[in-house]
This record gives structure tokens, sequence and C-alpha cells, in this order.
């Protein structure tokens, strides 16, 4: 029986030369995804205050930003927050070239 990918549902097939412990196509060691009989990974992090990583599937703090493991940005599921801080490093970024061109002129 071919072994299925729960993170990104790839089926493994007899030619991947990956090893049988890791899924060919997106990486993910498949004991890290696997949950106990029951549970969800999400479900089980949640219970410890953890989020699971949408990248390398690894837990990390809920209020963590950037994975500790894969070090990519994590972004938040609630639209609110995230314009937020978009709008936020948008009136940063207006400032800066404000800032910078009114220092040119007036030299």
């Amino acid at each position: 029986m071919a072994k299925q990918c729960v993170k990104c549902g790839y089926v493994r097939q007899p030619t991947d030369t990956a090893p049988d412990y890791e899924c060919p196509k997106c990486g993910v060691i498949y004991a890290k995804v696997s949950a106990p009989l029951g549970e969800t990974p999400i479900k089980r992090a949640t219970k410890v205050g953890l989020k699971q990583c949408p990248n390398c599937a690894e837990d990390v703090k809920a209020a963590a930003t950037l994975c500790p493991h894969c070090k990519q940005p994590i972004f938040s599921t609630n639209p609110q927050i995230n314009s937020i801080s978009h709008l936020l490093s948008l009136a940063v970024l207006f400032f800066a070239f404000y800032a910078f061109f009114k220092w040119w002129i007036f030299q």
C-alpha cells in the first residue's frame, strides 16, 4: 500500500528516490506530521498553546511570527491583524521616502 503525505496529499510511487520516512514532494517527515489516533496535528497543537507552521508542519508557539525551524514567516489567520500590519508598514515606508526627499531637496 502506498503511503500518502498528510501535509500535501502526495501518494508515494515505487520510483520515488526520497527516503521512506520523507515525502518526495514537500520533504516533510511523516512521523512529525502524523498525530496520535483520533487527533489531528492542529487539535494536538492548540491543546498546549502551539500552532503548526504551514511551511514545515513543525509546532511553534502561538504568538510566533517566524518559524524557528524553517525561518519562514507565519502569517496570522486573522485578516484584520494582517491588514493593520500591512498598513503600518506602508505608512513607515511612505514617511521614510518623504523624509529622504525633503532632506534631498533642502540640501
